[in-house]
């Protein structure tokens, strides 16, 4: 039988999922990373803003920015793939159960990835020649995307650590084959004898 936390543990979790998709890919198209100090500019992943102008980074871009958007952009998919098969496991329906765990291994693998992404851009963001050290601060597109991992790992683990019930209850609407009616176009059950 399905238990009442089975299903609330799954329904928190399959939020939590998109919650954590959405925080990911706002983290990466916000250009609020860093900001410069004294309000000079600033930056994303894919432009920075220094003196009311603004320019692409693109082409001549270190290394760890396309290591750290690569990084972000699997984990906003590893979340929105993590969030459907999960939805998925919710029907009553054989293999439900290793179909929750591998929505978890998505979301569980898009915390990860934002990790390394995030981890990558803190050490290697001071090689920037246009960050001076010391006159720059992270901003809060990079502050939520260390909230997306966060979120993102704790949800992976807890969809992993409360798995759905193997059987389901017999109220439950059961994903079954089709079967032929039972009765003609007179109205008379075929199994009846005469």
């Amino acid at each position: 039988m399905r238990s009442p936390a089975a299903t609330l543990v799954n329904l928190i979790v399959i939020i939590h999922a998109f919650l954590s998709c959405g925080l990911t890919v706002f983290s990466v198209i916000a250009p609020y990373w860093y900001d410069l100090w004294p309000e000079l500019g600033n930056g994303g992943l894919f432009v920075y803003c220094f003196e009311d102008e603004c320019k692409t980074l693109s082409g001549s871009v270190y290394h760890f920015i396309h290591v750290t958007r690569g990084f972000m952009i699997m984990a906003a998919a590893g979340n929105f793939l993590g969030f459907f098969v999960l939805a998925a496991a919710t029907k009553c329906r054989r293999k439900r159960r290793i179909i929750q765990r591998v929505g978890s291994s998505f979301v569980l693998l898009g915390g990860i990835f934002a990790f390394v992404s995030l981890a990558t851009f803190t050490v290697r963001c001071t090689d920037l020649p246009f960050l001076p050290a010391g006159l720059f601060s992270y901003s809060y597109s990079y502050v939520l995307g260390w909230v997306a991992g966060a979120v993102s790992t704790i949800t992976g683990a807890v969809s992993f650590a409360f798995p759905l019930p193997k059987k389901c209850h017999k109220t439950e609407n059961m994903v079954q084959p089709r079967s032929a009616p039972s009765t003609d176009e007179t109205g008379l059950d075929r199994n009846e004898s005469v």
